[in-house]
């Protein structure tokens, strides 16, 4: 590993020390080389303040050593001399004896010197000794035996003069050493600056280095960085920028992460969201096509396959009496999960008035009609189909094991069974207020409006078809004896009696009081003619059963033949009908075509009665 990547690798509080551990360092070698210096030339100076020391010491060995002959001079003139005193002499010559040695035992205790200049040192002292003794013996002599004394003196200066030389030689080495140590006090004063100067240099490049690698490496970190939060400032979001440290530079890349996957986590759930609302909305446009209940469960169909193509569902629709439940629609692919709830409060999700989730079949608090299945461990969610806070059916969704529903797939169904619900609820709404404003409260069936926009429908298409003006005999009588009670019986039966005779493609309509329009669709006059007569022959047969008493009918018949204008067809029916009513009642009559010239001057005229002699001939509605 370079020192590059190791820097690298290091954390950012690492750095750091290092940094300060690098300065501390190199404040330290600095320090420890300034101290050596300093004590090295501390030495180098002692060394020589000894050697000076040392020096003057022979020097003073030196002068008391002339002053000790000097003064065994003088003890030679005690007596001749009135100022020399014998006692003086004697202690001036033990004093500079005494300081002559001291001198020499001085001198050779100096460590300074050069052990043979330490060896002329000793030898020298013993001299001294020695010379000192012989001053000390000359002094007395000298003053009890002056001739003798003056014998011995040539000896003595013998003695002197060695030690002069040797004292003179002394000195002379002692200098040599004192100009060597100050040689070397010098060179190494020279050297010691150089290492500093070598030493700061070296510091400096060194910690020059380490600051340059640690800044090299925070950079690139924080680099790296700033490339990641560019990155996800530009969208990225997948990029990630913590490398598993553990210093300040990791904890703001895993902050940067912790970001990025908020940022990710609300884009998912903002996407996840658009998603639903475009689901919602797809539904809900497709719903508001879905005009009739069998169109809303189609679209529930395909639904079902968007939410999810693998997991069966099923719609389960009440009937009007809100007891029965039936499968209205299922997924086209994998079909139904087969739910066992038969009317809307057998269904949990129906009493509780919510979505109801279950993980699992095997649960305690699963739902019973659950369990049995072929695959047991089957988790579910139910939806209350409700419309203004009256439940209409369920919408089932099951799921095997292995394939949970996703928390989406939950919000589709469950937005799924809202939508249905409203929709289903207004439909059925639509077709309630349709079919009042269609039809007849009394008899139930199209009123004169919704049997006038048939009309038009069967002449717009250009096939043939025929119209029928129908009218109860002695309706008025009927009410005036037995009640208006009875009359309306009266009209139901007869009503009762046009639904189960016609074709499906036939339509009766109440036109007004007792009167009744037949629309016979792919029908000319000689067809309906029969289907009157069978209408007539099934009124007598349901007046037999005596709810109401018994009662006749006159028909007036006009085909699509007679005109192409469908409000001709209905006055030549109408006059068809004038004709039957004059006729004597209880039948039916064709129009003739002639009688279409009459219809601008004679439109509704009233109809006599043709038995004005029985007692119950009354004119109904003014004919």
């Amino acid at each position: 590993m370079n020192m590059t990547s190791y820097a690298s690798a290091m954390s950012l509080r690492a750095k750091l020390v290092t940094l300060n551990a690098a300065v501390v360092a190199a404040l330290l070698l600095l320090a420890m080389l300034a101290w050596r210096s300093s004590s090295q030339q501390d030495e180098a100076q002692a060394r020589q303040v000894r050697l000076a020391e040392a020096l003057h010491l022979n020097k003073q060995a030196d002068m008391v050593h002339d002053a000790l002959r000097a003064d065994v001079l003088a003890s030679l003139l005690v007596g001749q001399v009135p100022q020399l005193a014998q006692d003086d002499v004697l202690r001036h010559v033990a004093e500079d004896a005494r300081e002559l040695e001291d001198a020499l035992e001085r001198l050779a205790t100096f460590d300074e010197l050069p052990a043979a200049l330490v060896e002329r040192v000793h030898r020298n002292r013993l001299a001294a000794r020695s010379y000192g003794q012989a001053a000390l013996d000359l002094t007395h002599r000298a003053v009890e035996q002056r001739e003798v004394a003056l014998a011995s003196l040539p000896a003595f200066d013998q003695q002197f003069r060695h030690l002069v030389d040797e004292l003179q030689q002394q000195g002379e080495q002692i200098g040599v050493a004192l100009r060597e140590a100050q040689a070397l006090a010098a060179q190494e004063a020279t050297l010691a600056r150089q290492s500093l100067v070598w030493t700061c240099l070296v510091t400096i490049a060194v910690a020059s280095a380490i600051v340059a690698l640690i800044t090299l490496a925070i950079r690139r970190r924080l680099g790296e960085l700033c490339s990641v939060a560019q990155a996800i400032a530009d969208g990225d979001l997948t990029r990630r920028a913590s490398t598993g440290r553990h210093d300040e530079l990791g904890a703001l890349g895993a902050a940067v992460d912790r970001m990025a996957s908020s940022l990710n986590a609300m884009i998912d759930d903002m996407r996840r969201e658009a998603r639903l609302a475009a689901f919602g909305q797809r539904l809900s446009d497709a719903l508001d096509m879905a005009d009739r209940e069998h169109q809303v469960c189609a679209v529930a169909s395909r639904a079902m396959t968007e939410v999810s193509a693998a997991h069966p569902m099923e719609l389960l629709i009440s009937d009007s009496s809100r007891t029965q439940m039936a499968r209205a629609a299922e997924h086209p692919d994998v079909g139904a999960p087969g739910c066992g709830v038969h009317s809307p409060y057998d269904c949990v999700a129906v009493r509780r008035g919510s979505a109801v989730t279950f993980d699992s079949s095997t649960d305690l608090h699963a739902c019973e009609h659950l369990r049995g299945r072929a695959c047991e461990t089957r988790s579910a969610v139910c939806v209350p189909v409700s419309f203004m806070g009256r439940s209409m059916g369920v919408l089932h969704a099951a799921a095997g094991p292995g394939l949970p529903f996703s928390a989406d797939q939950v919000q589709q169904v469950t937005m799924l069974g809202s939508q249905l619900g409203m929709r289903i609820g207004t439909v059925r709404a639509f077709e309630k207020t349709q079919l009042q404003a269609a039809t007849d409260p009394l008899t139930g069936l199209p009123n004169r409006r919704s049997t006038e926009q048939r009309l038009r429908e069967l002449a717009s298409s250009g096939k043939a078809y025929a119209v029928v003006m129908c009218d109860l005999d002695h309706f008025k009588l009927l009410n005036d004896r037995h009640g208006h009670a009875t009359g309306d019986a009266a009209l139901r039966v007869f009503a009762d009696v046009l639904r189960s005779t016609l074709g499906q493609a036939d339509l009766a309509g109440r036109w007004g009081g007792e009167e009744f329009t037949l629309l016979l669709a792919y029908a000319n006059a000689a067809a309906a003619v029969e289907v009157v007569e069978t209408l007539r022959e099934q009124l007598a047969r349901a007046l037999r059963a005596g709810q109401v008493p018994a009662y006749t009918a006159s028909f007036g018949i006009a085909d699509a033949s007679m005109s192409h204008l469908p409000e001709d067809l209905v006055h030549l029916a109408d006059m068809a009908l004038y004709q039957a009513k004059a006729a004597g009642r209880d039948r039916s009559c064709v129009a003739e075509p002639a009688l279409l010239s009459a219809l601008g001057t004679a439109r509704r005229r009233p109809r006599p009665e043709a038995d004005a002699a029985a007692p119950d001939a009354v004119a109904v509605e003014g004919w």
